[in-house]
């Protein structure tokens, strides 16, 4: 496999963003940045068929319980709304009992 070229940092940058690139240099990606990159797509999968739901059964909704279009786009505008209040309160969470912790609980929910 062939290296990848070394980045340099500008060369007005501080010594620590300069101590940072050469770190992340020498450690390159590993498997368990492959795995962290795998977790978080995964989420991002599950997390666009939820968002996505409401408007693939919309019409199964219109046919069965006899909702209004308008109804359908409250539902939608509720279900969006959730999930933005939901990424504050797991960010909030997140940083107090850890963020690999959150995201297993949101990829098992």
């Amino acid at each position: 496999m062939e290296a990848l070229p070394t980045r340099t940092a500008p060369a007005d940058a501080s010594p620590r963003h300069r101590q940072l690139e050469d770190g992340l240099d020498r450690i390159g990606v590993t498997g368990a940045h492959k795995q962290i990159g795998a977790m978080v797509l995964l989420g991002v999968f599950f997390d666009a068929l939820e968002q996505n739901a409401v408007g693939l059964v919309g019409p199964v909704l219109q046919e069965s319980w006899g909702t209004t279009a308008a109804e359908l786009g409250f539902l939608n505008t509720i279900t969006f709304t959730a999930a933005a209040l939901g990424r504050l309160a797991t960010g909030v969470i997140g940083d107090k009992i850890g963020r690999r912790t959150m995201l297993t609980v949101n990829l098992l929910l």
